[in-house]
């Protein structure tokens, strides 16, 4: 995945946060310390940026104007842009960052506007489907958000130019997202834990404190390396001794018995350790891995806080 160069991050932050006229992609106003950067950047095409009209003062208003208008002068029709994939990810990636800094609210309509542009040209729905993709849902990029990619996600769907194919697809990644959505109550499901007690996790979810719900692979090198963490965390420690914090470790599809419980006993005593019977969780579809390990923190209602996190992501949560 490639990082947003420091001009497209300067300009950024100039057209959001300085009153000025207007501003574009232009290599000019960058620093002579950046003339490797400039070279690079002024071989490739640049999207020119609306201006900003002056009466917009307050940072989150222009930021809004920005995001609305950010495609004004795209030429969707334009294979040779479409098809640059440096061009394209530096601007979706620029235009991802700024729903950082808008109302919720501001993001649909923006989104509906860059659809509806796009669209003249099916080549460009795709690609703003697979850098969409590659941005907001892959678990291993630095910058996932559902939220956001549920947005694009909808008003692909609602769009009249999104071709069947796609449809089905998108429609099919919606009902994944709505599973165990950030804000909503996390879905129970039966467990035998290591003591062979027969349970369900909303037994075992803590009531006095958060969960992390931890799905694992026993032979998942990511997994081991995730628990190894855990267990030396003398924050994630603490808090389970105090019992504002619980960890409930799942394997969640059906693995043979002596491998799961070999694994169990590695981990430790302080923590919920079970398998879900006859891999439920993940025949049925309960919840959605599209990697291991796959970690959730869970309020003491039983609601999800967070999901799909890393373990850095955890421990700044905890």
């Amino acid at each position: 995945m490639r990082l947003r160069s420091s001009i497209y991050s300067f300009i950024v932050s100039l057209c959001i946060y300085v009153t000025v006229a207007s501003c574009s992609m232009s290599a000019k106003n960058s620093s002579t310390s950046d003339t490797n950067i400039n070279a690079t950047a002024s071989a490739e095409p640049e999207l020119q940026l609306p201006d900003i009209p002056k009466n917009l003062t307050v940072p989150q208003e222009r930021a809004a104007y920005l995001l609305l208008h950010y495609w004004d002068n795209m030429n969707w029709t334009d294979s040779s842009l479409i098809n640059n994939d440096y061009f394209m990810e530096q601007n979706m990636s620029t235009y991802f960052d700024l729903f950082n800094h808008v109302s919720t609210n501001d993001i649909a309509p923006a989104v509906d506007k860059m659809i509806e542009l796009a669209s003249v040209n099916p080549d460009a729905i795709e690609k703003i489907c697979s850098i969409s993709d590659l941005y907001l849902y892959d678990t291993q990029s630095p910058v996932m958000n559902e939220k956001y990619y549920r947005i694009i996600v909808e008003s692909l769907l609602n769009s009249k130019k999104t071709s069947d194919y796609r449809s089905i697809i998108l429609q099919a990644t919606l009902n994944d997202l709505s599973k165990n959505a950030v804000g909503y109550p996390a879905s129970s499901f039966n467990v035998t834990t290591r003591d062979d007690k027969k349970t369900n996790l909303s037994q075992l979810l803590n009531k006095s404190g958060r969960t992390i719900l931890f799905f694992y692979d026993p032979d998942c090198e990511d997994c081991a390396l995730a628990e190894s963490l855990m267990q030396s965390n003398a924050t994630i420690n603490s808090a389970i001794a105090e019992g504002s914090l619980k960890i409930v470790a799942i394997c969640p599809f059906t693995v043979e018995n002596n491998i799961w419980s070999q694994h169990a006993t590695t981990l430790p005593k302080t923590w919920t350790v079970g398998y879900s019977p006859n891999g439920q969780v993940d025949e049925e579809g309960i919840y959605v891995f599209r990697a291991y390990p796959t970690i959730y923190l869970i309020d003491s209602n039983g609601v999800v806080l967070s999901k799909d996190i890393t373990y850095d992501t955890l421990k700044e949560l905890i």
